[in-house]
């Protein structure tokens, strides 16, 4: 998948979601955090855990790219056209779960978001 956003207020943000239960599910994408955008993975097994990382000024596109390896999620992003980059592989629990696209402007009044090319392909 690819995305952008004309993020602007505390926390905005877009992205991927997949979501094996109520307690159990995981966001990643980009984030405005502190005056700037980040990227941003937030894991829910009965807790959250937040993890960011640095994102270039001006960024035009975030990739993203979530495959699921068993009890697990594999998170790759890469700013614009660089080289998909591991961010994160995390426990989910086993069994269906729901995906796709995200956002959020849970301080703000709203934002413009765009997303390409999003695939999602069960598994075999």
């Amino acid at each position: 998948m690819r995305l952008s956003g004309a993020y602007a207020d505390q926390y905005d943000q877009a992205g991927a979601m997949v979501r094996v239960s109520e307690r159990h599910w995981l966001k990643t994408g980009i984030e405005y955090f502190d005056g700037r955008i980040r990227f941003s993975t937030v894991v829910t097994n009965d807790y959250s855990s937040w993890a960011m990382a640095q994102l270039p000024a001006g960024l035009g596109e975030l990739r993203l790219l979530l495959t699921r390896r068993g009890d697990a999620i594999e998170v790759r992003y890469a700013a614009g056209e660089g080289e998909l980059e591991l961010a994160e592989l995390a426990y989910l629990p086993p069994g269906e779960a729901l995906a796709g696209a995200m956002c959020a402007a849970p301080e703000g009044g709203g934002f413009q978001a765009t997303f390409h090319d999003l695939t999602i392909t069960p598994r075999p």
